[in-house]
């Protein structure tokens, strides 16, 4: 593919001059800053303790963004540096499948990104331009990614977020005016159809969290609407009574699901779960529990 797959070698080579206890200890920082699981951490701090329909809104393109970048990393189908032994890579993490576009990267531009589009301030703006670099700067670092990878996963994180920008309000329009069971039936055929076509763990997460996040939302209107203000200390404990259920249910389950089959359909029926615990069932635990105040709606908000 035009020499895609070899281009920027001597960058890499370059960058990994660079390579020193605290730079490695960086990069592995990053490494893992990238991962799902403190994304998973990240998202729902907007949608229990920020503000709630930006929270919904960011999960649902954030989870979309991602499973993009799967499909795009098998459509380019390019390898990774360290793929080729006798280039001189010396890969200081190691990464599943293909290189083009580096997911780090992408998820890093729309996360933060779509993080500053709500904040509306420079500052936001500048930590996120600075977040973004870091993170695809440290993957060439790494020897995981070509520079040409981490420019791809910049340039089409950049179109997710004009997606974004261009789409959300007529998308939630329309979303919102459809009944909560077709929201479900919606949220259900969605989730289903990225875990068959993606038949991997990847895929099975993305589609698991899309099912889960959607049946939720689709029934938190009715049973479990509640109100994101209040003092700091009922947010801060809404937060840690979440994420508690929440990582009770991804390591819970995973235990739990080891040793049993089909491993993928059980997969996406944990992520699934644990989407619905965000949206749906933290949410009543937090009205329950007297950490929050519910919320009278006249009809179901969808994300608006």
């Amino acid at each position: 593919m035009l020499g895609l797959d070899t281009w920027g070698l001597d960058v890499v080579l370059w960058c990994q001059s660079w390579r020193t206890p605290p730079i490695e200890s960086l990069v592995l920082f990053f490494h893992e800053m990238g991962q799902l699981l403190p994304y998973m951490l990240l998202l729902p701090v907007f949608f229990w303790c920020v503000d709630r329909r930006f929270g919904a809104r960011l999960a649902v393109w954030f989870v979309a963004a991602v499973y993009l970048n799967s499909q795009l990393k098998v459509l380019f189908g390019l390898p990774r540096p360290y793929h080729d032994p006798g280039n001189g890579v010396q890969n200081v993490v190691e990464d599943v499948g293909f290189g083009l576009p580096s997911g780090h990267a992408q998820n890093a531009t729309v996360f933060w990104g779509m993080v500053s589009i709500w904040a509306r301030r420079k500052w936001v703006w500048g930590m996120a331009v600075i977040l973004a670099g870091l993170m695809g700067l440290s993957r060439v670092v790494a020897g995981v990614h070509f520079p040409q990878d981490v420019l791809a996963g910049w340039l089409f994180g950049a179109i997710w977020i004009a997606m974004y920008l261009g789409l959300d309000r007529d998308l939630t329009t329309w979303l919102a005016r459809r009944s909560p069971g077709a929201q479900v039936a919606l949220s259900t055929t969605v989730g289903l159809a990225i875990a068959t076509a993606l038949p991997s763990d990847e895929g099975a997460s993305y589609g698991g969290a899309v099912l889960g996040l959607g049946i939720g939302l689709a029934a938190a209107w009715r049973w479990a609407s509640f109100d994101v203000s209040g003092v700091w200390w009922r947010r801060l404990a809404r937060y840690g009574a979440g994420i508690v259920g929440l990582l009770t249910l991804q390591f819970g389950l995973s235990a739990a699901f080891e040793a049993l089959r089909p491993a993928l359909a059980l997969r996406t029926i944990r992520f699934a779960l644990m989407g619905t615990w965000i949206t749906l069932g933290a949410p009543w635990a937090f009205l329950r529990l007297r950490l929050a105040e519910p919320r009278k709606l006249d009809s179901p908000p969808a994300l608006r």
